[in-house]
């Protein structure tokens, strides 16, 4: 173009500014679901490693979402760990164990918690443990059962009997909602589809219990998968939490045994559980290298059943109850590793029958006690998987080892008795020790007065005619190796309770001789009953109210915990009766 046309062309116009994104509309809090996959056994999955493919759709949602590779039940048999999922809480907290027990009405549980906040709460159960009569539906407003057909065994209530309630029931779910879904196969009788015992290559033509579970495991992730995609359908996918997971295993004379809800060994207690987030929230918890997604597809840590309600609650952006056995996870999602969720102890407990033990795992090391006969078991998960070697003579460093769980369980079941407890909690990393000196005084009188998990220079001493309380403990962090080096907390406690039970009480701290301040005192609510016992200021402290333990932190707890009121199930009903029977609890 010439010089004179361009100067008689008009100025360009400016180029229009961009319009605005439209923002992202609100969609609103996730829903959740937890599909329940009743007794899976970790070591017959083949995303832990299992030679047949028994689950390969739970493989393909492991792999593309997040899969905890050491997941733990805290009990062996169904009630006590759905329990658990549902209050945050270890079976020895809750306390439903034996055949009778119902879940008491004063626990917050998972489903009224969330429907406190606006979600939708629905069930779909075939399992007749979980039942109202077991008061285990607290917080669910729909409840859909599908119990046991008497005269087809399990026929009336397998997996793809429950997809097709499932049909039914997603199109009518009010977002946000919370749906649990129990299913109850792979659980006895065995008796699985031919194709999905061809499927694994199983041509055999009486296959024995063993195979013929691994058959029922094949089935049952056809139809979980079913169910994922009828949510997608329906629409009440895209924006799904989503766990899939299992309240116990099954032996198959691993240890002498056949069935669950006997012992604490790995292939009753060690579950699978994978956890699936909606875009919408992946995001949030960190870069990664898509820009977008989760920082950890593999958890390798300790996680237990118990973990499952402070974590959904977490995401979910709602404040979880004080007084909860487990912890989120949500850290572990976002790639941290916070070092009280590595150290952490879980606790695992069976008291129904003849059967009564506990159990607590630390790393790769795992103590089982016998309440009855008193055997203790200890093993190394990484020595000894499959726990046929108790205790391998020998080892000096193995047998503190084993003395520290004992420790360790024996003051965490005593911290859940009832009455008074005072427990000193030393640093989590702390490799050197600090001196506690905790003087407690009152108008009354203490009365049994018990230390747990003292050592040898912990004491506690009781003058002034049962009115003065004075425990000198030092607290040192115990290095714990299993496989890798790791520091755990040093706890000592002491239970006790006074008279009378209105006595004030008065608390004095001193930490390496110096006064710590506020800080380490801590006095939460306690979860049964009003705290009759008013704390006054003695230069440190004053608080009236509640108090419960919170065994996560390092520092100084007073708290109470008053005698719950226990209630047992009353007579079944006829068809509950003929529901257990059919999957082999009552004779």
């Amino acid at each position: 173009m010439c010089a004179a046309c361009r100067q008689q062309s008009p100025a360009p116009a400016p180029a229009p500014a961009p319009a605005p994104e439209p923002a992202p509309p609100d969609l609103g809090p996730p829903n959740v679901v937890i599909f329940l996959i009743d007794t899976v056994r970790a070591d017959h999955v083949s995303a832990y490693g299992y030679r047949r493919e028994t689950w390969p759709n739970f493989d393909r949602f492991a792999a593309d979402n997040v899969l905890f590779a050491n997941a733990y039940a805290p009990s062996p048999w169904t009630r006590p760990s759905v329990t658990s999922i549902f209050t945050g809480a270890y079976p020895q907290t809750h306390d439903v164990q034996k055949r009778q027990d119902v879940l008491a009405d004063d626990f917050d549980t998972l489903a009224e918690v969330l429907r406190a906040r606006g979600y939708a709460t629905a069930m779909l159960n075939t399992n007749p443990h979980i039942t109202e009569a077991f008061n285990l539906p607290q917080g669910f407003e729909r409840i859909v059962e599908v119990m046991p057909n008497p005269d087809e065994l399990k026929d009336g209530n397998r997996a793809d009997v429950v997809a097709r309630h499932l049909d039914q029931l997603a199109p009518t779910l009010v977002e946000p909602f919370f749906l649990y879904v129990h299913v109850i196969d792979p659980h006895y009788p065995y008796d699985p589809p031919r194709e999905h015992l061809e499927a694994l290559g199983i041509k055999a033509q009486r296959p024995n219990s063993l195979t013929r579970y691994d058959g029922e495991l094949r089935a049952v992730d056809h139809h979980i998968n079913t169910m994922m995609e009828l949510l997608e359908r329906h629409g009440r996918w895209q924006r799904t939490i989503a766990v899939v997971t299992s309240d116990h295993g099954d032996e198959f004379h691993d240890h002498d045994n056949i069935g669950h809800g006997k012992t604490l060994y790995q292939e009753v207690v060690k579950v699978p559980m994978a956890l699936r987030l909606p875009t919408s929230l992946r995001g949030g918890l960190g870069p990664t290298e898509e820009g977008a997604g989760y920082p950890r597809p593999r958890i390798e840590h300790n996680v237990s059943l118990v973990d499952l309600m402070p974590t959904l609650l977490e995401l979910l952006e709602i404040e979880a109850p004080t007084d909860l056995d487990g912890e989120s996870l949500v850290p572990l999602l976002r790639g941290e590793d916070p070092p009280r969720l590595a150290r952490r102890p879980l606790y695992f407990s069976v008291a129904k029958e003849r059967a009564s033990q506990a159990g607590v795992l630390i790393g790769q090391t795992k103590l089982i006690f016998d309440r009855s006969s008193k055997r203790r078991e200890l093993y190394r998960l990484d020595l000894d998987p499959r726990e046929q070697t108790p205790d391998p003579r020998g080892d000096a460093a193995l047998r503190e080892l084993r003395q520290e769980l004992e420790r360790l369980l024996r003051a965490f079941e005593a911290s859940i008795e009832p009455g008074l407890h005072l427990e000193l909690a030393s640093e989590d990393d702390r490799e050197d020790s600090q001196r506690l000196l905790v003087t407690l005084e009152t108008d009354g009188r203490f009365v049994d007065v018990e230390a747990h998990g003292f050592e040898e220079s912990d004491h506690f001493d009781l003058s002034q005619g049962g009115k003065t309380l004075v425990v000198d403990a030092r607290q040192v962090a115990v290095l714990h190796q299993s496989p890798k080096t790791m520091h755990v907390q040093d706890r000592d406690a002491l239970s006790f309770d006074l008279e009378p039970a209105t006595a004030k009480l008065s608390v004095m701290v001193e930490r390496d001789g110096n006064r710590p301040g506020l800080s380490i005192m801590r006095t939460p609510r306690v979860r049964y009953g009003e705290w009759p016992i008013a704390l006054t200021r003695a230069e440190l402290f004053e608080r009236t109210g509640r108090a419960l333990v919170d065994r996560r932190k390092s520092g100084i707890y007073l708290y109470a915990r008053a005698e719950r009121s226990r209630q047992q199930a009353g007579p079944l009903s006829t068809d509950l009766t003929e529901a257990l029977k059919s999957l082999g609890y009552l004779q």
